[in-house]
Formats: C-alpha cells, sequence, structure tokens
C-alpha cells in the first residue's frame, strides 16, 4: 500500500476519510510481512544464482548456453527484488513514522489506547476489552471516535 496513496485521498475538507484512516492503520501490520516475503525472494534468487553459477563453473563456464541465459535472468529478477525491498523499506519507515505521530497526538488516552494496542501492538478487541474492563460496543466506539481524531 502507497502512504502517498493515502496522503492524496482527502475529502472535501481536506482529510483523510475514515475508511482511508482505518485502512492506512491495519496497513501497519500487513506492510512488514509484505517485506519479509520480498527478503525471501532474494534469498530464493540469490540461492539459485549461486547454483547456476555453480553449474557453469563445473562445466567449464566460457560459452552463451542455457545455464548463463538463466544466470542472467535470475540477476535481472534479483535486480527488480532488491529495488522494490528498498523502496518498500522506504514507504514503510514514512509510513510508520506518520501513523505514530498521529496516535501520540491524540488527546484522548482511552482512544490512543485503544487505536495503540490493535493497530499498533496487534492485540485483538477482546484483548482490550479485558484489560481495559470496557464491554465491546465501549471499545469500538473509542475506536471510532480515535480514528475519527487521528490527524492524517
Amino acid at each position: 500500500m502507497s502512504t502517498e496513496k493515502f496522503l492524496s485521498t482527502e475529502d472535501e475538507y481536506g482529510e483523510m476519510t475514515y475508511a482511508d484512516k482505518k485502512s492506512l492503520l491495519e496497513s501497519y501490520r500487513i506492510t512488514p510481512a509484505a517485506i519479509k516475503r520480498l527478503r525471501d525472494l532474494i534469498r530464493e534468487l540469490e540461492s539459485e544464482a549461486e547454483k547456476i553459477t555453480a553449474n557453469i563453473s563445473r562445466d567449464g563456464g566460457g560459452g552463451y548456453g542455457v545455464d548463463t541465459a538463466k544466470l542472467q535472468r535470475c540477476v535481472e529478477r534479483l535486480d527488480d527484488a532488491k529495488m522494490r525491498l528498498l523502496a518498500e523499506e522506504a514507504e514503510l519507515a514514512e509510513q510508520r513514522s506518520i501513523v505514530l505521530a498521529a496516535v501520540a497526538e491524540l488527546a484522548d488516552d482511552m482512544e490512543r489506547g485503544v487505536i495503540y494496542g490493535h493497530y499498533i501492538q496487534g492485540r485483538s478487541f477482546q484483548a482490550l476489552c479485558f484489560s481495559l474492563s470496557y464491554s465491546r460496543r465501549q471499545i469500538f466506539r473509542l475506536r471510532r471516535r480515535g480514528i475519527d481524531n487521528l490527524a492524517l
């Protein structure tokens, strides 16, 4: 998810909509998983490139055979994955700092606690109900007000 997409999606008053704020909060925990998948892909491609290189070395190298073309494609895919990883990491850092700053600026401690607990720490609503001694309905109201009050 692009932070720029969220930051450019505004209502007629110049603020993000509730749905966009909620999506940005939800993506806070999802984006690291996407980065992990990219890192895994990079490791797989590096391993594949090493195997191809070993085959080329074993066979005497030199010519432009099937393995050499395969290695070239693998290296291109590897470079592409590394570039995507750098972009994703930069976007994630920006997104996280924006989200954390907005949550920290919430005036109401309970709203901040519910938003931080669920979206940043990944706690379930049931766990929040238990730890705060609030009903599920109260937790959802606090979440709604907290998201509405986020300065995004």
